[in-house]
């Protein structure tokens, strides 16, 4: 992407960082809006896999998702981010410059026109997956034609979107490492969101559906 931005291939991109950031390292773009000034602590990066491997393998699928929400509770403290930096720099990572991770992991950094901005939370690793925001992406599936008849939104969402047996998870790694503290957690299953200005209330897909202005 930021090749491509360099070349004058495309004016601009909705992307992940460091991509972002690096097109102001390099240069050759600037940063007009952050993602959370769309949807504030929106789903990005998911681990997944499959029924079949969950019940075949159920130890190491804990092992696995307490490995990940341990690092994430690391990450997410403040004192820890300059450390994260240097740790995701290499080749084998992300192969990007120390520099531009601190800059997206501390939330102070150059937006390429100018200005030094202080957003500390820039980037956020809470590890809860919501079913508001698997309803969302559900949602967005039958908005742009990917699901063509009525389903139950709510039901599918529970199916493909751990957040039980990931709270579950959470509880016993913070009983185990006192420490680590999770904030934000939803006190309920389907909390509506504040997405661009409008809000989702993902028990009322079809009401959603009804009012959004662009769809297939």
């Amino acid at each position: 992407m930021v090749a491509n931005l360099r070349a004058l291939n495309v004016d601009g991109y909705l992307a992940p960082d460091p991509f972002c950031q690096r097109a102001v390292f390099d240069g050759v773009g600037f940063i007009h809006k952050l993602t959370m000034e769309l949807w504030d602590q929106h789903p990005c990066c998911v681990f997944s896999t499959s029924e079949r491997f969950i019940a075949e393998n159920p130890n190491t699928f804990i092992a696995l998702s307490t490995a990940i929400l341990e690092a994430t509770a690391m990450a997410e403290l403040p004192e820890n981010r300059a450390h994260f930096a240097e740790a995701m720099a290499p080749r084998n990572y992300l192969n990007q410059p120390v520099e531009v991770l601190r800059q997206i992991l501390t939330g102070i950094f150059p937006d390429g026109l100018g200005n030094i901005r202080r957003v500390p939370d820039r980037i956020s690793f809470m590890p809860f997956p919501s079913q508001s925001m698997g309803v969302w992406v559900l949602a967005q599936m039958r908005r742009w034609g990917y699901i063509n008849e009525d389903i139950n939104f709510q039901s599918i969402s529970r199916q493909i979107v751990l957040s039980a047996r990931t709270e579950g998870l959470m509880r016993d790694l913070q009983d185990k490492r006192p420490e680590i503290t999770w904030h934000d957690l939803p006190t309920e299953e389907h909390p509506k969101l504040q997405i661009m200005g409008r809000t989702f209330d993902p028990t009322d897909v079809e009401g959603y559906l009804a009012g959004v202005g662009l769809r297939r």
